[in-house]
């Protein structure tokens, strides 16, 4: 159901030891088409003020002003690679399509909404060919959520501190939240990571 008042408990969890920053999140899958192609995508509404707090992405934007994602105008941002995979630009309509289906007299449709293309972004990984930025609020409706953010990012002054660290916080807060960290979303750079370190100690 999301996370009341996400601005208080951001707040809260901010004065934590070890915790460099937090921002909402609310994540979607669903699919872009666009002049007759379509791309799967994660598209994630996020909060532009408070991205740069746990992201890189403010500082790789490659065009548009991602100030330009305000609530109700349902811009997005796409990766340079999905965009290129669309070949969609700037000021084009974008159709989002959603996998939960209504019912309609004409039979089950999927739910479909226009975004328009505010501009692109390159982080190098390959997020680029597969991730949509929209703002927060607008994620939140598609996703028929009752509150903004669905949840809370958090960033460590030392990421590899983020697995106990995200469930020491969990437990010290009140509520029934869950956590994941990175090591279980990018398990296999985390294990490279660890490979290398220890090839490194032999060597």
């Amino acid at each position: 159901g999301g996370i009341q008042d996400w601005q208080s408990l951001a707040t809260e969890i901010e004065q934590m030891p070890g915790v460099a920053g937090v921002a909402p999140l609310t994540r979607l899958q669903g699919m872009l088409a666009y002049g007759g192609r379509v791309h799967g995508a994660m598209v994630t509404g996020i909060e532009p003020d408070a991205e740069s707090k746990v992201s890189i992405l403010p500082d790789h934007i490659k065009e548009g002003q991602l100030s330009d994602l305000q609530a109700g105008s349902y811009k997005v941002f796409l990766g340079e690679l999905l965009a290129r995979q669309l070949n969609a630009n700037v000021g084009d309509k974008v159709t989002l399509l959603l996998p939960e289906a209504t019912l309609s007299p004409a039979g089950v449709l999927p739910r479909i909404k226009r975004l328009e293309v505010a501009g692109t972004f390159a982080v190098g990984a390959e997020l680029d060919s597969s991730l949509a930025i929209i703002h927060l609020a607008d994620a939140a409706k598609l996703e028929r959520l009752p509150v903004e953010a669905q949840s809370l990012r958090i960033k460590f002054d030392n990421l590899f501190s983020a697995p106990q660290g995200v469930w020491k916080i969990v437990n010290q807060l009140d509520g029934d939240f869950s956590a994941s960290d990175w090591t279980r979303t990018h398990g296999n750079l985390f294990q490279a990571i660890k490979m290398e370190k220890t090839m490194i100690g032999l060597l």
